[in-house]
């Protein structure tokens, strides 16, 4: 009986644990469901070559880009791009994704100062990321699809 109420006991730790996770992220939502459906699709196409996949969230004065990066290792992307513990969220397709900004990579950036010669230098160190497979959606003010830009053909 007592390993009975101590298993109960650590399974209801886990499952709490897991709830609190999404509990406490910051979800976001598309308010066009044919927009959904779209980046579903485009998730699934990649999911196929890779386990894994995030979106990066822009907006330019054309409207909104979403990028969808396929990845095999979610954490060690996530960790390179300085967010791992936003928390941000969309759920689609009954799974939660992981969402960057894309200004996510500007403010992403380390500053230090260097000595150089008795001046002071700031530098800023920044990385670029190239994605392999890749795909990043383009949308109106009103999410209504635009173009898509991909290597992939499907």
């Amino acid at each position: 009986m007592k390993k009975i109420i101590a298993l109960m006991f650590v399974v209801s730790l886990i499952s709490c644990g897991t709830s609190s996770k999404i509990n406490k992220s910051l979800l976001y939502d598309i308010p066009n469901n044919k927009t959904k459906e779209l980046i579903i699709k485009e998730i699934n196409v990649l999911k196929s070559l890779k386990k894994n996949a995030f979106l990066v969230f822009g907006k330019n004065k054309e409207g909104y880009t979403i990028q969808i990066i396929p990845t095999s290792d979610l954490k060690d992307n996530i960790q390179n791009l300085k967010i791992k513990n936003s928390n941000r969220m969309i759920h689609l397709d009954d799974k939660y994704y992981l969402i960057v900004f894309d200004y996510d990579y500007e403010l992403g950036a380390t500053f230090n100062k260097e000595t150089e010669n008795g001046e002071i230098v700031i530098i800023k160190r920044k990385k670029m990321y190239l994605y392999d497979y890749a795909s990043c959606l383009f949308f109106d003010d009103n999410w209504n699809f635009i173009k898509k830009q991909s290597l992939i053909q499907n």
